[in-house]
């Protein structure tokens, strides 16, 4: 069986990295037989100063061929003045609406020897092992909203559809289950849920009908 496998290297280090990136599929290819065929395309402002766009329609389809996609980085100064719908990030936006990559896993480990090394106070990151879970597909970035002539405003519009929060909630629990399953001490769970939200989201739904004021943590708690 095959793997087909699409980079996208994007801008600035993205392209440094996928160099990297490749040595290891190859690798794994002639090491543990992983049978990937890797195919390139252009993303952000690569894909703009080529084709105009930040991301083409062929692009999208080799997307959609393929097994994974590999992303490495769009954006830098060069294209500040790019017109708003062609800006390198419409790429990224695009390639998580089409593709429906509504969960975005950010893991975040601390090792002890680290610890003195981070701007954080050392007894907030050290050890430090959390899973972020974020929703990709829906909120402000897919919203309404655009910037008002006749008087200088602008206004944007957050959509939570309730079946993207049922999904998403159901990738956290998978995940939890999966910890679980693995023997990982899994000490505390914070789970949060925007059902409803009011005030640009001071206020949110919880869980299961549960509404919690959310606590602004300060810089210097950190």
């Amino acid at each position: 069986m095959t793997n087909k496998i699409l980079i996208l290297p994007g801008d600035g280090i993205g392209q440094e990295v996928m160099i990297e990136v490749e040595k290891i599929i190859g690798w794994f290819n002639s090491n543990k037989d992983f049978n990937a065929e890797i195919e390139y395309g252009l993303v952000g402002g690569a894909s703009y100063d080529a084709d105009g766009v930040a991301i083409s329609d062929a692009t999208m389809q080799l997307a959609q061929n393929s097994d994974a996609v590999l992303f490495g980085a769009v954006g830098g100064p060069k294209w500040d003045e790019v017109a708003y719908e062609h800006r390198p990030e419409a790429g990224l936006l695009r390639l998580r609406k089409e593709l429906d990559l509504f969960a975005n896993l950010r893991p975040a480990i601390c090792f002890s020897s680290l610890s003195d090394s981070s701007s954080l106070k050392k007894e907030i990151v050290e050890d430090l092992d959390i899973l972020i879970v974020r929703e990709l597909t829906g909120g402000v970035y897919f919203g309404g909203g655009g910037l008002g002539t006749a008087i200088k405003y602008s206004d944007d519009t957050t959509v939570s559809p309730f079946s993207y929060i049922d999904r998403f909630q159901q990738v956290k629990e998978d995940m939890l289950l999966d910890t679980t399953t693995a023997g990982v001490n899994t000490s505390i769970i914070v789970s949060v849920t925007p059902n409803i939200e009011i005030n640009s989201g001071v206020a949110v739904t919880v869980g299961a009908g549960k509404t919690m004021i959310i606590d602004v943590l300060q810089i210097g708690d950190l």
